[in-house]
This record gives structure tokens, C-alpha cells and sequence, in this order.
């Protein structure tokens, strides 16, 4: 009973400091607050069955980190995910509500998924390339090379919106 008391405060511990991180990181994949909330859940629930695999907190955060990442492929590739018709206007309006902070959310979200998370790593979770390198699990020429084929992708999104007034 002592070692569930343990594991129960380590992963109460891990929600409450991780848990605004981690659904960032899945709502940047899915696009979408449910199922983010989904994502979030599932690695909350891994770590809570794979808790002795933890060494520290940096470890944690960067584990976290890449199961939510994994979850969200997974949960963006399920054939019920595949086999409906997203509702554009929906999405948006989720888009503009999650993120009312910062009006340059909604342009990053419209970059493809390998750009996309990487861009949010690097600039709203503070990560450094070697960091996003080891959570990803990609080389860091590919981490810098996403990051700045992602930033063009974003300048040339920003500068076709304003041509477009918007």
C-alpha cells in the first residue's frame, strides 16, 4: 500500500507541473481541445504504469513530452479519426478560444505536423535543439532544419494573410 501512495503523489506531482505543457504539445498535433485532453490522459496514464522508468525530472518532463507526442500520431492516425470530415469552422473557433494570448497560434497551427511541433517546442516550451533532439528522437540537423523550414513556411503564412487583409 506504501509504494501505491508513492506512485499515486509521483504522478499527482507530474499533473500538476507538466499537465498545461503536455496538453500544449497535444493540442499543437491534434488541433482539437478533446482530444488533446485524450492525449493528455493516456500519458498521464503511462507514466502511472511505467513510473520506475523515470530517473529525474528533467527525464520526466522530456518522457512526457515524447508519449504525449507519440499518443497524438496515434491518436490522429485511428481509422474513426481517418474516416470523419473535419469541420473547419469548429476547429477555428476551438483555435481562436485555446489561444486568445497569441494571435500567431492559430499560423502556427496551420504548418505542417513535423514543423509544427517542433516550432512549439523550441519557442513556447523554451527548449533547446539538443533537448527537442532527445524528446523527438531525430537528429538536431533535423531539428534545425524543421526549425527553419518551419519559420519560412510561418513568414510566408503571415505575409499571404496580410496581403489578404486578415
Amino acid at each position: 500500500m506504501e509504494e501505491i501512495l508513492d506512485v499515486e503523489s509521483f504522478v499527482t506531482k507530474a499533473v500538476n507541473e507538466y499537465s498545461g505543457t503536455i496538453y500544449k504539445v497535444a493540442f499543437h498535433i491534434t488541433c482539437n481541445k478533446d482530444d488533446a485532453y485524450d492525449v493528455c490522459q493516456d500519458a498521464f496514464l503511462r507514466l502511472f504504469n511505467n513510473f520506475e522508468k523515470i530517473k529525474d525530472d528533467e527525464h520526466l518532463k522530456a518522457w512526457l513530452i515524447r508519449v504525449a507526442v507519440n499518443c497524438a500520431k496515434s491518436y490522429c492516425t485511428k481509422g474513426f479519426k481517418k474516416n470523419t470530415v473535419p469541420i473547419d469552422d469548429v476547429n477555428e473557433n476551438e483555435l481562436i478560444a485555446e489561444n486568445k494570448k497569441d494571435n500567431t497560434i492559430d499560423k502556427v497551427l496551420k504548418l505542417p505536423e513535423k514543423y509544427r511541433v517542433v516550432i512549439h517546442l523550441f519557442y513556447y516550451q523554451e527548449m533547446s535543439i539538443e533537448e527537442i533532439s532527445d524528446t523527438l528522437q531525430i537528429g538536431k540537423s533535423a531539428v534545425k532544419t524543421r526549425l527553419s523550414r518551419g519559420r519560412k513556411l510561418l513568414e510566408k503564412i503571415i505575409r499571404e494573410e496580410e496581403a489578404l487583409g486578415g
